[in-house]
């Protein structure tokens, strides 16, 4: 994508110069192009020696249109600034190269137009006095052509600089969720409602539904165009057009965002790090600001983290809280324009989404304040400036993976909205996913909670699974598949407890466990329930605790019987085991029993795949 920026207060040739590498003019209103005067963005493009097509995004270049520029800015990788021969540098050029250079935007070309205006020597001058400004940019080196639009003059060589930058520059991924800031709309008769803007990552498909945001409208893609040309699918970079069904022109505005459905969601509340101009104003805390990101322009609140003033040139980390809620991925740039002076005073890069920070320590307030912790912390939350440190220094993949650990667990759909990808050594569960480092912390913690819990109930055989879960804050369903997970948690008749927890007995408590298997033993025909056995006296807290050691088994409608009683019930089975199978009826008789013991006693060879029914029949499972 190329952009064509110039200095000035009007257009110094940069609409004959776009003509004269297309073979036509921009797309603007023709008042404007008879004024000579840019005031809006034009779009053309242009097929290079090599094949490859750009697309030119013609911006205003006076001082008053900066908005306009910064509209069109967005989503480009390579930069044509536009400076003529008899004007030179100008003060709208330096405003130019500020935002291009915050924005990260590092390949580009300087057209020296008019060229045929002036001698040689003059341009020498002109072109070292070009050089000294770029220097301190990230594009000090960038070459300089000349050029002249009415002789033609340097013209085959601009285009052989552009060639030369689309083979480097460094193209948009494509992680199929879209992302286009409009920036233009309008509608045609007999198709609708249609939008422009830069297709700065994914690709869109005709027939997928979208949504528009910041505000969640929902739509369908009937039509896209790129460079004037009906696509099925826009790639990553490129200039689109998208027709829309289901939106009014009055719905969408500049500044708005197309997108898939659940790939994104609008953030207010921003974490970042500002750098100031070195000829900015300076910044103060709780300052307004004039924001920009993509095609929008919101009003902003800074906080600086740290410290109340930020001096020009210097940075800061921030916390931005803005109007208008946009589209976030860690390391997406923005710029920041001072409201009453109307001068770019710097930009940053977004870091994370921001939960509101208060006083000099940077307390977390609100309702997602404990979002960073797990809800058994006890400690205050503050917002950390070395995690705020380490994103700004990590590449895209480490900048997922720092996102994932900023919290205890994710839901799987909102991490990916954050980060654009699935980081590298994530857990799932269910459909949250949490870091590696995360998930052995709360094994720890799970470990640490009943093993204290056992040991001061050393009888109970465990910690309700509700009370654990409450405790922890995990829904339902993640918390299900972390104790699943884990291979020390065990449950047992809905509480959980350590494999290290044995419920060891006293020596009175075994002597009574001793008299009471002897009694069970004896009505094994007739067994009692726990209700009938706590009645007789029995501890219930004994009485869990041979549960929990599998030294009772309880039998549909809570009838206690022991493991050995169990094991002679099945084995006297094997006498009703015939092809013809046995009924209820008969296998009571044979237990010399009542309908409701012997009930509960095939209740449980049911359950475990003992036996199998056929209506009024069962019959053994036969051995593999």
């Amino acid at each position: 994508m190329l952009i064509l920026g110039t200095g000035g207060h009007i257009d110094h040739g940069k609409t004959s110069l776009v003509r004269a590498l297309t073979g036509r003019n921009t797309d603007r209103l023709k008042e404007e192009q008879q004024r000579g005067m840019t005031i809006d963005l034009g779009f053309a493009s242009l097929t290079l020696p090599s094949g490859q097509s750009l697309g030119i995004i013609d911006v205003p270049g006076h001082h008053r249109f900066i908005k306009n520029m910064l509209a069109g800015v967005g989503g480009i990788n390579i930069f044509l600034l536009v400076v003529a021969a008899d004007d030179g540098w100008m003060p709208q050029t330096q405003e130019h190269v500020n935002i291009v250079d915050l924005l990260g935007i590092s390949q580009g070309v300087v057209a020296l137009t008019k060229s045929d205006l002036v001698d040689d020597e003059w341009l020498d001058l002109v072109e070292e006095d070009i050089r000294q400004h770029l220097v301190g940019t990230g594009f000090a080196d960038a070459p300089i052509v000349r050029v002249s639009s009415t002789t033609g003059t340097g013209l085959d060589a601009l285009v052989r600089e552009l060639d030369v930058l689309s083979q480097i520059v460094t193209q948009p991924e494509d992680y199929q969720d879209p992302l286009l800031w409009v920036d233009r709309v309008f509608s045609i008769k007999g198709a609708g409602t249609v939008v422009t803007g830069t297709l700065t990552q994914g690709s869109l498909v005709v027939d997928r539904q979208v949504v528009l945001g910041p505000y969640g409208h929902d739509a369908r893609i009937r039509g896209l165009q790129v460079h004037d040309q009906d696509v099925t699918t826009a790639v990553p970079g490129s200039r689109t057009a998208v027709n829309l069904v289901g939106l009014e022109v009055q719905d969408v505005h500049r500044g708005m965002y197309l997108h898939y459905p659940g790939l994104r969601r609008p953030v207010r509340i921003l974490d970042a790090y500002l750098r100031l101009l070195p000829d900015a104003p300076a910044l103060l805390t709780l300052q307004q600001v004039k924001f920009y990101r993509g095609s929008l322009e919101t009003m902003a609140r800074v906080k600086l983290l740290g410290q109340d003033r930020l001096d020009p040139g210097n940075t800061s980390f921030a916390q931005l809280t803005l109007e208008v809620a946009a589209a976030f991925r860690p390391g997406d740039p923005f710029v920041l324009r001072h409201p009453g002076q109307d001068v770019t005073s710097g930009g940053g890069i977004f870091l994370q989404e921001g939960i509101p920070a208060r006083g000099r320590r940077l307390r977390l307030v609100g309702p997602d304040k404990y979002r960073q912790q797990w809800p058994f912390a006890t400690a205050e939350p503050f917002l950390d400036l070395q995690h705020l440190q380490k994103l700004l220094q990590a590449d895209q993949p480490e900048r997922a993976r720092l996102t994932a650990a900023s919290r205890p667990f994710w839901d799987s759909r909102d991490l990916l909205a954050q980060v654009g990808q699935r980081p590298e050594g994530v857990i799932d569960l269910h459909h949250f996913v949490l870091t590696e480092n995360r998930w052995e912390e709360l094994q720890n913690h799970v470990a640490t909670v009943l093993k204290e819990y056992h040991a001061r109930n050393p009888l109970s055989p465990g910690l309700g699974r509700e009370v654990l879960r409450n405790q922890l804050g995990l829904p339902p369903n993640a918390f299900n598949a972390a104790i699943q997970a884990m291979s020390d948690v065990h449950e047992t008749a809905h509480v959980l407890h350590h494999s290290s927890h044995l419920g060891a007995l006293t020596e009175e408590q075994e002597r009574q466990a001793n008299v009471l298997l002897e009694q069970l033993a004896a009505k094994r025909h007739e067994p009692p329930t726990i209700e009938q056995l706590v009645e007789e006296q029995w501890p219930k807290q004994l009485l869990d605790a041979l549960l929990f050691q599998k030294r009772l088994t309880l039998l549909e409608g809570q009838y206690v019987v022991t493991p050995a009683i169990i094991a002679a019930v099945q084995q006297e089975l094997n006498s009703l085991g015939d092809a013809a199978g046995f009924t209820v009826a008969q296998f009571r008789d044979m237990l010399g029993t009542t309908r409701k013991y012997a009930l509960a006693y095939l209740d449980y060879f049911d359950r475990r795949g003992v036996t199998l029914r056929e209506g009024d029949l069962r019959r053994l499972r036969q051995k593999a």
